[in-house]
C-alpha cells in the first residue's frame, strides 16, 4: 500500500530455477501484460491487481494475485484561528476533514515537532501569537498542513488622569495619557 506520489516498488516474482514469469491483468489469465521476473505497476490512485504465473518445462503454474494499492493524499483539514484580548476565554481550535481521519497538530512548518493528535486543540492562551500546523491522515496518507494562528493581545494600561478643580466660568482642556504607543487615550 502506497500514498499518491510515493515511489512505487516493482513487483518481483521468484520461483523455480529457469522459470519464465508471466503477468496477467485478469484472474482467468486471458489478458497477458508482460513476461519477465519484474513488473512495474502503473502507480495511479486506486487498486491495481495483477496475476503472475511461472512456467517451467512448458507447464504453467496457478497464479498468485498481487494487489498494488495507491491511496490519495487527503486535502488539508479545515480549522480557523482567532484573536483575543488578554484574559479572554480562549476557544479550542477544532479541525474538520474526511470521515475517520486522524488530525495531528505540529508546532513547526516542517511538521517535525508534533504537539498532539485529535480533533480539538487547546491553545496555550499566553500573550503573543501561537502558530499551529494541522494535518489529517486518511487511509495512511498525511495531508498538507493548515496553518492556524491564535493571537492574544496584551491589554493596555489604564489611562492616567488627575483630579482638577474648575471654578464656575473657567474653561479647561483634559488630555489623558496612557494610550497605545504614547498617544492620547480617548475620553467617551
Amino acid at each position: 500500500t502506497y500514498c499518491e506520489g510515493d515511489m512505487i516498488a516493482d513487483v518481483v516474482a521468484t520461483g523455480e530455477a529457469g522459470a519464465t514469469f508471466t503477468y496477467y491483468s485478469d484472474a482467468a489469465l486471458t489478458m497477458m501484460i508482460q513476461t519477465g521476473a519484474t513488473y512495474t505497476p502503473m502507480g495511479t490512485v486506486g487498486t491495481e491487481t495483477v496475476y503472475v504465473t511461472q512456467t517451467v518445462n512448458n507447464c504453467e503454474s496457478a497464479s498468485t494475485e498481487v494487489m498494488i494499492i495507491v491511496n490519495p493524499i487527503p486535502a488539508a483539514p479545515m480549522a480557523i484561528g482567532a484573536t483575543y484580548c488578554e484574559g479572554d476565554m480562549i476557544a479550542d481550535v477544532v479541525a474538520t476533514g474526511e470521515a475517520g481521519a486522524t488530525f495531528t497538530y505540529y508546532s513547526d512548518a516542517a511538521l517535525t515537532m508534533m504537539i498532539q493528535t485529535g480533533a480539538t486543540y487547546t491553545p496555550m492562551g499566553t500573550v503573543g501569537t501561537e502558530t499551529v500546523y494541522i494535518t489529517q491522515t486518511a487511509m495512511g496518507c498525511e495531508s498538507e498542513s493548515t496553518v492556524v494562528e491564535i493571537t492574544v493581545s496584551e491589554n493596555p494600561a489604564e489611562p492616567m488622569a488627575m483630579d482638577i478643580t474648575v471654578c464656575d466660568g473657567e474653561s479647561t482642556e483634559i488630555t489623558p495619557v496612557g494610550g497605545m504607543n504614547g498617544s492620547p487615550a480617548s475620553i467617551v
